[in-house]
């Protein structure tokens, strides 16, 4: 049974009404309350469609169940108000309490992305099955589809997980770490879900060192082996305070001061660069400290 939302209206020319669908198959059509009996067994299912990318009507608070003696489901598209996830638009706006009127068992709810049951004062379970797959960084972790069990005394809503691939979003703190490898071991070492192709977004925090900071696009051609696909994000910052260490009342001092006047003169992005990684390759001879040749190159 297919209920048509927002994002996938019923409309001339939507695949719903264009395509050949099995006989099995039950798609509403229109933005009022309609009735599917199924063959052999004592159900009923109720459901609406969206007719554009705004419902013209919203059929909720009005859909009536007879005392027939069936099980009467509902399925449809929109939001209850009081589960709506912050930054959401309304689409087909309802409260639970007006949308379960006495004798529905059942109201089964599309539009939010993420698994949620609706609790309230009344007999019917309603519950958000969310997206079966994550739409991308904000719908991170596993997904689910919904196993409905009804009878004559209740109504049992177990979560599946239904998801092939998974989102995820986490940092690493990368102050004490001195070379790339530590950095592409504490990735690895984060906890992935079993038999899920990851998409990750990685944001690297704290301090960065000079010895791994140009090698970001190292670490992440180390690391493709371990995801579907990696998001890199570089949040770090310079370990070293170079306005200080200009102030300095020795060589070192006199050559760092040379290289941040020449920065403040120099609007030229692609000498700006050189500069920069002039001072990190001045500032590691100073101290005897090997540098990363990546990002040197053709400077």
């Amino acid at each position: 049974f297919i209920a048509p939302g927002n994002h996938d209206p019923y409309t001339t020319n939507s695949p719903y009404r264009t395509e050949s669908w099995p006989s099995n198959v039950t798609i509403f059509s229109t933005p009022a309350w309609q009735r599917a009996d199924v063959k052999d067994i004592s159900l009923t299912v109720h459901g609406f469609a969206f007719d554009s990318l705004d419902i013209s009507q919203n059929p909720f608070g009005s859909l009536q169940i007879p005392q027939d003696g069936r099980v009467h489901v509902a399925l449809g598209h929109g939001s209850e108000m009081g589960s709506i996830p912050p930054g959401k638009d309304a689409y087909a706006p309802f409260r639970a309490t007006d949308a379960t009127p006495p004798g529905l068992r059942y109201l089964a709810l599309g539009h939010f992305h993420g698994y949620k049951q609706v609790p309230g004062p009344y007999d019917a379970t309603v519950a958000y099955s969310g997206a079966p797959e994550g739409h991308g960084f904000g719908e991170t972790g596993e997904r689910c589809f919904l196993e409905v069990e009804i009878d004559e005394k209740e109504v049992r809503v177990r979560p599946v997980t239904g998801n092939r691939t998974v989102y995820v979003t986490f940092s690493v703190d990368c102050s004490e770490f001195t070379n790339s490898q530590q950095i592409i071991d504490a990735i690895r070492e984060h906890p992935k879900p079993n038999n899920l192709a990851v998409v990750a977004r990685v944001t690297l925090t704290g301090n960065n060192s000079p010895e791994w900071r140009h090698e970001i696009a190292a670490i992440r051609d180390a690391l493709t082996d371990h995801f579907e696909y990696l998001e890199l994000m570089d949040a770090t910052v310079e370990l070293e305070d170079y306005l200080f260490l200009a102030r300095e009342h020795t060589s070192l001092g006199a050559f760092i001061a040379m290289v941040n006047a020449e920065l403040d003169d120099t609007p030229d992005l692609g000498r700006r660069q050189m500069l920069l990684r002039a001072r990190e390759v001045g500032l590691a001879a100073y101290r005897g400290r090997d540098l990363a040749i990546e990002g040197a190159e053709g400077e």
